[in-house]
């Protein structure tokens, strides 16, 4: 059980955020820390209903104007002791850590309800802070090349209303080694529907500068790709 002072459970259940009467108020507020215990980390761990996913709820008494409804606990302890929660904002567990054990529903700190330990923090930035693959690739500095993905010396390219970034020296040295390919015979350069990756303008554009006029088969004429001077 969580122990709170007197004066701070009465100015809490006087803001009725959540009942029509201060009573009524505080008896939820009482029952809502009786279902919490500290342990030695400092979490207050929720000891009562959880759901699959390892956090906890808690059922908030009807109204005269609104219906008994469940809510998860630790959303409901920010808002008691910290505030409102703007709208379309996740609580993050800042107590979170990188051990192995500290990952999925067997998370332990998805059951505390510390408002020391929580923030309120968007979508996006909440799922940054975990370990999905877009928590991996954000976090990430640099591209398996070295090269930087961030920073004043970064060259990076993002499309167009995706949140994807791609190294441009990187994807240079790709193109390389695909005309490269594409001259030697190797592949053909067209892609699954017909088209060649990139367009034609492109694929002309970088065989001109990158592949010699004599490596390039008179089978791909018919794709554009002019010699250079002086080529066969």
């Amino acid at each position: 059980m969580i122990k709170v002072s007197e004066a701070r459970l009465s100015k809490l259940a006087a803001r009725m955020i959540f009942t029509s009467s201060p009573d009524r108020e505080r008896k939820m507020i009482e029952r809502f820390l009786s279902k919490a215990d500290v342990n030695a980390a400092g979490c207050h761990i929720w000891n009562a209903a959880t759901d699959k996913d390892g956090y906890g709820w808690f059922n908030i008494p009807k109204t005269a104007t609104q219906p008994a409804r469940l809510r998860r606990a630790h959303r409901i302890a920010f808002t008691l002791f910290v505030g409102p929660i703007p709208d379309g904002y996740d609580v993050e567990h800042r107590c979170h850590t990188r051990h192995r054990t500290c990952d999925g529903t067997a998370c332990p700190h998805r059951a505390c309800v510390n408002p020391a330990h929580l923030e309120a923090l968007t979508h996006y930035d909440n799922v940054l802070r975990g370990r999905s693959f877009s928590a991996r690739e954000a976090q990430q500095t640099h591209c398996l090349r070295n090269h930087p993905l961030s920073g004043p010396g970064a060259d990076v390219y993002t499309r167009p209303g995706r949140n994807t970034r791609q190294c441009r020296p990187c994807k240079l040295i790709a193109r390389r080694e695909y005309l490269a390919r594409v001259a030697s015979g190797e592949i053909r350069p067209w892609g699954k529907r017909g088209r060649p990756p990139g367009g034609h303008a492109e694929l002309k554009a970088l065989a001109e500068v990158f592949i010699p006029a004599q490596r390039v088969p008179s089978e791909q004429a018919t794709f554009d790709f002019a010699p250079n001077a002086g080529g066969a």
